[in-house]
């Protein structure tokens, strides 16, 4: 009977463990063979926080001084938080030297990935995978930022592209577009571009249904005018009878 009893109630915490395993897919174990993968950033940057978008993924460079921990999120489409899926991390300090993920400790809980760097001041780098042409950045700082698009594509337009929030400056240096914000206090940036081919064919479709609306429009004027004409003939063979 006691055996029994103890295997009912290591079910019924086998289930319970499961059930808030469900509850918490945000949760999990850190990967530190993504953390330790090597990539190359750009560390002379003017802006606080400098986000270049590659197409495949994008990097981000953050500038910190007093800062020992940075926690990671992404939003889900109800505004929920999660743990940002980042690789490649990396800090360098004021003199130039690059160390990393072996010299800071990285830890996921439901909402947040969190880093804590090797120093208080310096500049911290990581990677995160892309799908699409849009990103969408939870900010872990205030100050100002710069998103680097990728080469032949544009935001301009907004039947096609995106930005928030509003009131940044758009620049175009080596073929690419810069959107820059001085002050930015989100809590979050979104961005979503187009190739610029894709408006050359956005503008044909445009100007191919414009030329079918008035060659249509032009058409049913024909068939109303040439109704007009016959009823005023039919009116005036009434009349002669």
């Amino acid at each position: 009977m006691r055996r029994r009893f103890l295997a009912a109630a290591a079910l019924a915490l086998l289930l319970v463990t499961a059930g808030c395993s469900a509850l918490s897919p945000g949760g999990g174990e850190v990967d530190q063979a993504a953390l330790a993968e090597n990539a190359t950033y750009r560390w002379n940057t003017s802006a606080d926080v400098t986000i270049n978008v590659t197409g495949d993924y994008y990097k981000a460079v953050y500038r910190f001084e007093n800062r020992s921990t940075v926690g990671l999120s992404a939003f889900e489409r109800l505004s929920d938080r999660r743990p940002l899926d980042v690789s490649a991390i990396q800090f360098r300090y004021p003199n130039g030297t690059v160390v990393n993920a072996s010299a800071m400790t990285t830890e996921r809980n439901e909402t947040h990935t969190t880093v804590t760097l090797p120093a208080e001041e310096g500049q911290f780098a990581y990677r995160v995978p892309q799908r699409g042409k849009e990103i969408y950045v939870a900010t872990a700082a205030t100050g100002s930022y710069e998103v680097v698009l990728p080469p032949r594509t544009d935001v301009r337009y907004p039947l096609l592209g995106r930005v928030s929030p509003g009131g940044y400056e758009r620049t175009v240096e080596d073929g690419r577009v810069h959107l820059r914000w001085d002050d930015l206090t989100d809590d979050r940036l979104s961005v979503q571009y187009y190739l610029v081919r894709d408006l050359w064919i956005f503008g044909g479709m445009l100007l191919v249904g414009i030329v079918a609306a008035v060659l249509g429009l032009a058409y049913m004027w024909v068939q109303l005018r040439g109704i007009a004409e016959r009823r005023k003939i039919v009116d005036i063979e009434e009349r002669d009878r």
